[in-house]
């Protein structure tokens, strides 16, 4: 089980020049029994929603000490908004949605933002 504390946000990332991404970034602040995280990304807050990582991110399993975990998301079309959300995966192979939803508008109206 986690601690039910987390931060999840979506920001944009350079992988190489001017390629559109968002970078998908959460904490815990203990961990139980975690094998990992699944990211998971829809075209509405109601999905449906697709899992987006190859494999599971680590997870740290056992700890009570917080930790930070980030997935860029390099697949976006620039034009469309996206919603995410976190699924943790217990070592038992249990899996619960460990964020709420996240809006994110599309790449190419957060870089007009940014002049």
């Amino acid at each position: 089980m986690l601690a039910l504390f987390f931060f999840l946000f979506a920001q944009d990332a350079k992988l190489e020049a001017d390629v559109p991404s968002r970078t998908i970034r959460w904490t815990t602040a203990s961990e139980q029994d975690n094998f990992g995280f699944d990211i998971y990304r829809g075209e509405s807050e109601e999905g449906p929603f697709e899992r987006i990582t190859k494999t599971p991110i680590s997870g740290a399993i056992n700890s009570d000490e917080p930790h930070q975990y980030s997935y860029v998301d390099a697949t976006i079309d620039p034009n469309k908004a996206y919603f995410y959300y976190v699924e943790s995966i217990a070592m038992n192979g249990s899996r619960e949605r460990f964020t709420p939803v996240i809006p994110v508008k599309p790449w190419v109206e957060s870089q007009k933002d940014k002049k």
